[in-house]
């Protein structure tokens, strides 16, 4: 069952969600048929692991997430390639010992432009998060001038404008 979501009740006719427990049934749920039919009908915008929640439990708060942010124009030709890159990093725990701290991945998609963030339990794992963020980015196949930002869940809350502070990059 899905949690409530935050800003009202959830939606008489929400879309159809691939869940999966396993990698193989990950890989036979997703469509095979090209980035041109969006993932995002298929996954939803959340992916959330068993083992943590989204920011708005309590339980996450002391957390954070990576942030990867797209202009509108990257959105048909590497949206779809970055959300299946970062749902396969967390269905295959490719942060290695670290992979507890993953909680899991949002895609959002606005109109001026794209985010996906990696969303992890414990901003203060310094040593955890980079780790994180460095395999993420490398996962992604970004380069290296390229810079993602890890904002605290405690940041983002309090933000008075659209820009939070990033607690790290890389």
């Amino acid at each position: 069952a899905q949690p409530p979501h935050p800003s009202g009740p959830k939606r008489a006719n929400p879309p159809q969600r691939l869940l999966c427990s396993s990698l193989m049934e990950f890989g036979g749920g997703v469509p095979q048929t090209g980035p041109e039919h969006g993932l995002g009908r298929w996954l939803g915008p959340h992916f959330p692991l068993n083992r943590g929640r989204p920011l708005i439990y309590s339980r996450n708060k002391r957390g954070g997430r990576w942030l990867v942010s797209l202009a509108k124009q990257q959105r048909h030709s590497e949206l779809d390639r970055l959300w299946l890159e970062t749902l396969l990093c967390l269905i295959g725990e490719s942060f290695e010992e670290h992979s507890r701290e993953v909680c899991g991945a949002v895609i959002n998609i606005r109109t001026k432009g794209d985010k996906i963030a990696v969303w992890t339990r414990e901003a203060e794992n310094q040593e955890g998060v980079l780790h994180i963020g460095r395999v993420y980015k490398e996962r992604l196949g970004l380069s290296t001038k390229i810079v993602i930002g890890y904002q605290a869940h405690a940041d983002t809350a309090t933000k008075s404008n659209s820009l939070a502070k990033n607690k790290f990059v890389v």
